[in-house]
């Protein structure tokens, strides 16, 4: 009887073993993955330091030259293309043509494009649009941001506008601002 009792000990004692030794194993792993996800936001968030801010205007100021902004209100994939809905608004010089453009950069490279209309607004001077474009999504990779930029023509320069800003967490684009 005693034999079969310290039998049975040494049995729960070796799983008991084996289990604490798993639990470190996996204690360890994870340590590590929350290291390696630590450094991943760290990187992250020095990227979106070094990007100018979305929604502001990047270099246009309240001045002769106007003001504008770009805010994407919404935004899908279907088929790997991004659809995004927003609004502008600017207060430009008055009785010219204010060109703009939607720009979708990956970085610092354009990869697509769409002409944007401007509308004379109920104040003169004052151009705003409601805004829908649809884009190929190109390929990103775990570093990548993805931005969505209004270009406009003030007449003396071109100005731009940050709307929004994408990056890939997996599989998945997550919006940064927007």
């Amino acid at each position: 009887m005693k034999k079969n009792s310290l039998i049975v000990s040494l049995l729960l004692c070796a799983v008991l073993a084996a289990a604490l030794l798993i639990s470190v194993i996996f204690l360890t792993r994870a340590h590590s993955e929350i290291d390696a996800l630590t450094a991943q936001v760290e990187a992250l968030q020095t990227q979106l330091q070094a990007q100018p801010q979305a929604n502001q205007p990047q270099d246009a100021s309240p001045d002769e030259e106007g003001y504008f902004t770009f805010i994407a209100d919404t935004w899908d994939i279907v088929s790997n293309q991004l659809t995004v809905a927003g609004y502008a608004y600017a207060v430009l010089p008055a009785g010219t043509d204010h060109p703009a453009t939607l720009e979708l950069r990956l970085g610092s490279d354009v990869v697509a494009s769409q002409s944007v209309v401007l509308m004379q607004g109920e104040a003169e001077g004052v151009f705003e649009a409601e805004l829908e474009a649809s884009f190929p999504l190109p390929t990103l990779g775990a570093d990548d941001m993805l931005q969505l930029w209004l270009v406009v023509d003030t007449g003396s320069g071109t100005r731009s506008a940050c709307g929004a800003e994408w990056y890939m967490e997996g599989t998945e684009l997550m919006l940064i601002a927007g």
